[in-house]
C-alpha cells in the first residue's frame, strides 16, 4: 500500500479523542488500591472472605454429627464409638462436595475468569472444611472417651480412619469423574464406609484391629493420612491445570 494513501486513510478514519480517559484511569487505580487482592490480602483474610460462601448445610451437618454422637453416648454407650464412626464419612463427603462444587456443576471454566483463581478458592475451601471437620472429629473423640474410657488412641483411630478413607476415595472420584455424577458415586462410597462401621458396631468388633493390632492400625492410620494429603494436593493441582487447558 502506498505510503501517501496510508496517511490519507489515517486522516479520514482518525479515532476521536477519548472522553474522560484520565478520570477513568484514576478511578480504576483507586478501585485497585481498595481491592483486597491488590492490597496484599493475607491468607487468613482471604479465608474470612470465603467462609460466607460455604453452604450452611455443611455447618449444620457438623453440628448434627456431634449431637448424634452425644445421643449415642447416652443411649448406646457401649457402641457410641461405632455410631460416631458411622456418622463421620458424611462429613468427608460434605467437605469434598463443597470443595469440588465448581467442577461438579461445570462452573470451573467460568471461575477461572474471576478475581481469585480456581486453585486459590479450592485450597481455601479445603482448608476451611478440613479445620472445621477436625474440630468436630476431636470433639466427638473426646466425648466418646469421656463416656467410655477404652483408650483415646483406639477411639481416635476408630473415628478418624473412616473419615480419612472416605475423603481419600471421594477426592479420587471427583478428580476422575466430572459433573454431577461424581457426587452420586461419592455418596455411595460414603454410605458403604458408614455401613461397614455399623456392622462393626453390631458385632462389637473392629475387624481390622483384630488382624493388625494397635501397631498395625497406627501404621494404617498414618498411611491414610499421607494418602489423603497426597490426594488433596493432586486435587488442587488439577484445578490449576484448568488454567492451561
Amino acid at each position: 500500500m502506498d505510503r501517501k494513501f496510508r496517511e490519507e486513510l489515517k486522516q479520514m478514519y482518525q479515532a476521536p479523542d477519548p472522553v474522560g480517559k484520565d478520570a477513568f484511569l484514576q478511578e480504576l487505580e483507586q478501585k485497585a488500591q481498595r481491592s483486597p487482592e491488590m492490597s496484599g490480602i493475607s491468607f487468613l483474610g482471604f479465608l474470612g472472605y470465603q467462609v460466607p460462601y460455604i453452604s450452611i448445610w455443611n455447618w449444620l451437618l457438623g453440628a448434627s454429627v456431634f449431637v448424634l454422637t452425644l445421643l449415642s453416648i447416652r443411649y448406646a454407650d457401649g457402641k457410641a464409638v461405632w455410631a460416631a464412626a458411622s456418622f463421620v464419612p458424611f462429613l468427608a463427603l460434605a467437605a469434598v462436595s463443597e470443595s469440588g462444587r465448581s467442577m461438579q456443576y461445570g462452573m470451573d471454566e467460568l471461575e477461572l475468569s474471576a478475581r481469585y483463581c480456581l486453585k486459590t478458592v479450592v485450597t481455601a475451601k479445603i482448608f476451611i472444611m478440613g479445620i472445621s471437620n477436625l474440630i468436630v472429629l476431636l470433639a466427638c473423640i473426646l466425648a466418646v472417651e469421656a463416656g467410655n474410657r477404652t483408650g483415646i488412641i483406639l477411639n481416635g483411630i476408630t473415628i478418624m480412619f473412616p473419615y480419612l478413607v472416605t475423603a481419600f476415595l471421594n477426592l479420587w472420584i471427583v478428580r476422575k469423574i466430572h459433573g454431577k455424577e461424581s457426587i452420586y458415586v461419592c455418596l455411595g462410597v460414603s454410605a458403604i464406609v458408614s455401613g461397614a462401621n455399623v456392622i462393626n458396631g453390631v458385632i462389637e468388633r473392629f475387624v481390622l484391629y483384630d488382624y493388625l493390632g494397635t501397631a498395625g492400625m497406627l501404621v494404617l492410620f498414618l498411611a491414610a493420612v499421607l494418602l489423603t494429603g497426597r490426594e488433596c494436593i493432586k486435587f488442587m493441582r488439577q484445578s490449576e491445570e484448568y488454567v492451561w487447558n
